[in-house]
């Protein structure tokens, strides 16, 4: 039975991960922002490995920012520190409510300003 569950599980993983897999990144912050993560972490896989620290870095912070759950955000600060390519903090550090966690998430800040720059409105609030 175990067996079975354990199948059952990996094969609707692997479904979802390839459904994300033909959609933009862009669509799938679009998910994120409106807290629809999928059920098995597969977004956030798809996302580190394909997105753009520069045009998804800000919005990966506000997830971790979010009151989202503990387990969704700590595979978003998986998915950030790979795009990142650092490796100072383990995604636990960055998701985990800790002391340090307030901390720790504005050390990656200031990463992220180093990275890419500092947060600029999207196009639709600055006027343009």
């Amino acid at each position: 039975m175990n067996a079975d569950w354990k199948e059952q599980y990996e094969d609707a993983a692997d479904d979802e991960e390839a459904r994300y897999r033909r959609r933009p990144v862009a669509e799938l912050l679009a998910e994120v922002k409106a807290g629809r993560v999928g059920e098995y972490a597969t977004i956030w896989r798809v996302i580190g490995e394909r997105g753009e620290v520069a045009r998804v870095g800000w919005e990966l912070m506000d997830f971790l920012r979010s009151p989202a759950p503990y387990l969704a955000r700590y595979h978003c600060a998986a998915a950030l520190l790979r795009l990142l390519g650092w490796h100072e903090f383990e995604a636990v550090q960055l998701s985990a409510l800790s002391p340090d966690l307030d901390a720790n998430l504005e050390r990656v800040d200031a990463v992220l300003v180093q990275t890419i720059g500092v947060r600029r409105p999207p196009a639709s609030q600055s006027g343009s």
